[in-house]
């Protein structure tokens, strides 16, 4: 296992989801220094289990994270611009059901008014 192409990788990739060091540290209950460490390959035991902790704060798979024998060292722009079309596609669903929320209450209302003049 190279470690410093994972490590590499790993940077990449929280650098492109805009996600600070301390950040991360959170993400993964540990102190930022602890953290600033893994990262810069100062400490000795790059764990399965850690790399496994970092993919999921990540939301990153582990094979992309230990992919070495690519020429972007395993850095996948796909996947980057994958969770951004979801994010759009979240969004865009998220408004259409707002929309359809207001339509519901205001059928509702409606009916209310319906109701309210046949019992008359």
């Amino acid at each position: 296992m190279n470690n410093d192409l994972i490590l590499n990788n790993i940077r990449q990739q929280r650098i492109a989801q805009k996600i600070k060091q301390k950040d991360m540290a959170k993400r993964l209950n540990i102190d930022p220094r602890t953290y600033s460490k893994i990262e810069n390959g100062k400490r000795q035991n790059l764990d399965v289990t850690l790399l496994k902790q970092i993919a999921e704060a990540l939301e990153t798979p582990l094979s992309l994270l230990l992919n070495t024998n690519n020429k972007n060292n395993g850095f996948n722009h796909s996947f980057i611009e994958q969770k951004e079309s979801n994010s759009k596609q979240e969004f865009d669903f998220k408004k259409e059901m707002d929309s359809l929320i207001q339509q519901i209450q205001s059928l509702h209302v409606k009916l209310d008014v319906l109701i309210h003049y046949i019992k008359k």
